[in-house]
């Protein structure tokens, strides 16, 4: 997926029938590199963070509450779970462990062990280990973020 930088740019190149010249502007483009001021200047901030600055603290603060009860959601969903989410077969229980297959390699035997609290998973095998949202994470190559988000409820 492009960017809306060079979204634009290409938009602009076809629009004149030529490229713009290196390190121009692109035409539209909100961006530091285009706009010459970085993400975080005054002039960037919407306007009612300008005028009610105590309200842009409450916001954020809002956001950042929100994002950690996302995360602390996400992070009580059992490594058991997660790995029926990723499909990896039915638990197979070894002494105080429960195994299934890996997602992350080719596994025709469980070695993917996880923890008798459910909380923590290690692969023999990959020598990787984690939390559920690690093993999310690796297995369907997505950031921390897009993580939490799938995996909470």
């Amino acid at each position: 997926m492009m960017s809306e930088h060079l979204r634009l740019e290409v938009a602009t190149a076809i629009h004149r029938g030529r490229p713009l010249e290196p390190g121009a502007p692109v035409p539209g483009c909100a961006c530091p590199a285009c706009t010459g001021l970085p993400a975080d200047h005054p002039a960037r901030l919407p306007a009612w963070r300008h005028r009610d600055p105590n309200r842009a603290i409450m916001a954020d603060e809002a956001r950042r509450q929100e994002w950690e009860r996302t995360v602390a959601a996400a992070r009580s969903v059992p490594v058991v779970e997660v790995a029926r989410r990723l499909g990896c077969g039915d638990p197979v229980r070894r002494g105080k462990e429960l195994q299934v297959r890996c997602p992350l390699h080719q596994d025709r035997h469980p070695s993917l062990r996880i923890a008798s609290d459910g909380r923590r998973w290690f692969c023999d095998p990959c020598g990787e280990g984690g939390d559920g949202i690690a093993l999310y994470m690796r297995a369907r190559r997505v950031d921390f973020a897009q993580a939490v988000r799938e995996l909470a409820p």
